[in-house]
């Protein structure tokens, strides 16, 4: 562990820490901290006390398995430690992420190298860790990876039986710390309202529990006033009781622009605690700030969102008068200990970090725009194993996934529902003996009507489950069972399922007793089935209880629909995605696959529009040096070619080259041995009437894909024109772009000084307070 904070110090984020690795075995983790030793009994390594070499001796002989890196910006040479540990040791990383520093770090001196070092961890990370959704999001958009929130979680016996409040007067409390970019100014604003309820005859007090280090500023803020107390932190055993025996507890946060940018991903650890206490919340502070607006979002308290006096008093006056405050109390405690139970939370925790240590790297970022088409790889897997078979699709929209089966003569029984993509389906193919298209639905009863939904956005979400905005009942459809079905099918070697939410629903109506199809790809999006009652797990755990060995092929989360999506990982089931907006397909195997050979099957058909942009993720691991671009190396080409040569398509196309290229020599040879020298022209047309089925056969396989040639063309000189006008443009503006940026960098000339600036009245505030309070006790020893 990587963290200048000790595990289960008195901090926000050691205790933070605790929690998540409260089961870890203390022999199998080692702190490297920075001034800050974790509780006694466990090992640490503190950077202020040990030279650099002792404490690289010591994590080598230590033989991580796992490092846990907690990036700040406090001591930029601890940073440099822990990236020498990082680099020298070459494990698998996780970065958590607790507080949005990088915003703090662009006025200091070396934050541009603090930055561009955190983005150097990110990128190697396998797993990337933050304490909120609202920073998870952000920053994905800034560092193109995945993150993950993990917050702080409760434990439900220690919030049982707790003291209630006593009769009078009105106890609010406020625990934590009294940041001067955090809490300090809303924290007094409460208090300058509570004292002026007070001198009003309401019977209102507010107690401050806070750091040593903080009360001189508590006592300032109090000004000697009797409704207002303060006191040190109580000890940890204590503070669920503190937090129960209130009337009401205090989360709040300032409203200046320095503190919203600090905290404007930030999670207080306590907010959970607070809710699960008993006792009504108040919560002050911006709107944006994710602990407020998380109480406001799920209406767990009273919510006070613009600095405001009167609002303030207004919410302090109900909160005392009020009868439905225990009502909120109580839908607020219930809240918590479901939704931040401390065994799930550590349960996550857990099963994320024990899989970044045996699945290594985080996979494709998004920007790399990388695809792969799950359903190619399972034909080139099957078609050399077997000659034809049965295909099985559920969801077969336009046909791309069946083609491939279709021209190689399996036997294609397809599903669609939506009545539009069915039209179209049934325009795209002529009828033939091997492909049976039905409009029904695939679900568990059979002939039932249904309201089938549509979205202008995309023909590809059509559903029975409307998920997107756009959604509209378009139509009503027929419903069967895949056993009433396929009841006169002897073998399915594919089943195919794609239905836009109803996959766990067509999985569970196969007659699996009877059939076992050799390979099973069914999609998950756990959006789109949250209504449904099932998730992705569910999905994977069904298959594998079929004895399937089941692999997730993870997509990034869907910016839109009807555009290219972009792929990220492979992994083996049981595995925690990277993303829980993620979305992707099943891939079941019916005979155990090794997962390099199944990496190796995915390798050959990825295809990265940005490689460059894998450059700077740094492959040292052999998984890493897998997971790259395939088709530019001649090696795989020769797999992608072997592949080929193993379907039935290879073998009619070799066939045909070989009679092409041979009957020439042959017929020529009979012309001598017979001396009819008509045979040697006779052999040309041979070879040229080879050569025309040849392409025509490679050319009717194309029209099966479903990749027209002549519209490709179409839409690339479509895209070639559009470049051809943006290239204009930006000559056009080229001048005007040079001039905007002189005045570019001028303007950051000047908000640099004033940054310094900032730096430097913030350093000094301190002190500034201090002399405040040195001056009031001195007037008020004068008076």
């Amino acid at each position: 562990m990587l963290s200048p904070t000790g595990l289960d110090s008195d901090t926000a984020t050691g205790q933070l820490l605790a929690t998540l690795f409260h089961r870890w075995p203390a022999t199998s983790l080692l702190q490297v901290c920075n001034g800050h030793p974790p509780a006694p009994g466990l090992q640490y390594m503190d950077a202020q006390q040990l030279a650099a070499s002792e404490i690289h001796r010591r994590v080598a002989s230590f033989q991580p398995e796992l490092i846990y890196l907690r990036p700040t910006d406090d001591d930029p040479s601890y940073t440099r430690l822990c990236t020498t540990i990082i680099e020298r040791s070459q494990r698998p990383l996780v970065t958590h992420i607790m507080d949005d520093w990088p915003a703090r770090a662009e006025i200091t001196p070396q934050g541009a190298w603090l930055r561009e070092n955190l983005r150097r961890n990110i990128d190697r990370a396998a797993c990337n860790l933050t304490i909120c959704d609202e920073m998870s999001a952000a920053y994905e958009a800034v560092y193109d990876r995945n993150f993950t929130a993990i917050h702080n979680g409760i434990d439900p016996d220690l919030w049982q039986d707790l003291p209630s409040p006593p009769a009078e007067p009105f106890l609010l409390r406020y625990s934590g710390a009294l940041a001067q970019d955090m809490q300090l100014q809303s924290v007094s604003d409460v208090a300058s309202a509570v004292a002026r309820l007070a001198d009003d005859g309401v019977d209102l007090r507010l107690e401050i529990y806070t750091h040593p280090w903080f009360l001189e500023l508590a006592e300032a803020i109090g000004n000697g006033h009797q409704a207002i107390a303060c006191h040190p932190l109580v000890p940890k055993a204590a503070y669920p009781a503190l937090l129960s025996s209130a009337h009401a507890v205090l989360v709040c946060y300032n409203f200046d622009d320095l503190s919203r940018n600090y905290t404007r991903y930030s999670f207080a650890n306590k907010t959970f605690e607070c809710l699960a206490s008993g006792a009504p919340v108040l919560a002050y502070g911006p709107q944006e700030t994710p602990s407020i607006a998380y109480i406001q979002r799920h209406a767990l308290g009273y919510c006070v969102l613009e600095r405001d006096a009167q609002s303030l008093e207004n919410a302090l006056r109900s909160l005392t008068s009020t009868s439905d405050r225990q009502q909120i109390a109580r839908r607020a405690r219930t809240h918590a200990l479901t939704q931040a139970n401390v065994h799930d939370v550590r349960n996550r925790f857990e099963a994320m970090l024990i899989q970044a240590a045996t699945h290594g790297p985080s996979g494709y970022p998004r920007s790399a725009a990388v695809a792969v088409d799950e359903c190619a790889i399972v034909y080139d897997f099957l078609t050399s194993r077997r000659s034809i078979g049965t295909m099985v699709d559920v969801g077969a929209h336009h046909g791309a996934a069946f083609a491939r089966f279709l021209g190689d003569g399996w036997t294609v029984h397809a599903f669609e529902p939506d009545p539009d993509a069915f039209a179209a389906l049934s325009r795209q193919y002529d009828s033939r003996a091997r492909l049976i298209l039905n409009n029904l639905a695939v679900t568990e009863e059979d002939d039932q009507q249904l309201p089938m939904y549509a979205a202008a956005q995309s023909s590809g979400i059509s559903s029975l489950v409307p998920f997107h905005d756009q959604h509209e009942q378009r139509a009503t459809v027929r419903t069967t069972r895949l056993d009433s079905y396929l009841a006169a099918i002897e073998a399915v070697q594919f089943l195919k399922v794609d239905t836009e939410g109803y996959d766990l629903m067509v999985l569970r109506s196969f007659p699996w007793q009877r059939l076992q199809p050799d390979v099973v790809v069914a999609e998950f999006e756990d959006r789109k089935t949250a209504t449904l009652g099932h998730d992705h797990r569910d999905i994977a755990d069904f298959l594998a209880a079929l004895d399937y060995q089941v692999f997730v092929s993870e997509w990034h989360p869907v910016e839109r629909y009807g555009v290219q999506h972009q792929w990220h990982r492979l992994a083996a089931w049981p595995c925690q995605l990277r993303n829980e907006r993620a979305w992707g397909n099943m891939i079941a195997f019916r005979q155990h696959q090794e997962p390099q050979a199944v990496a190796a099957m995915f390798d050959a058909h990825i295809t990265a529009h940005n490689p460059h942009v894998l450059q700077r993720t740094n492959p040292s691991t052999a998984d890493e040096t897998r997971f790259m671009p395939s088709r530019t190396h001649i090696a795989n080409h020769f797999r992608i070619f072997r592949n080929f040569l193993r379907t039935r398509r290879g073998v009619i196309s070799a066939l045909l080259v070989a009679a092409a290229y041979l009957a020439p020599t042959v017929m020529s040879a009979l012309a001598k041995a017979t001396g009819v020298m008509l045979l040697s022209h006779a052999g040309f047309l041979v070879s040229a009437i080879c050569a025309y089925h040849l392409v025509a056969y490679l050319l009717e396989s194309l029209r099966l894909e479903n990749v027209p040639l002549e519209n490709a063309c179409a839409h690339n000189s479509t895209l070639l024109q559009q470049l051809r006008s943006q290239i204009t443009a930006q000559s056009a503006h080229e001048e005007r772009f040079t001039q905007l940026q002189l005045h570019q960098a001028t303007l950051e000339k000047d908000l640099h000084r004033l940054q310094q600036q900032q730096l430097e009245v913030k350093q000094r505030l301190p002190e500034v307070l201090q002399q405040i309070i040195r001056l009031r006790r001195e007037l008020d020893a004068d008076s």
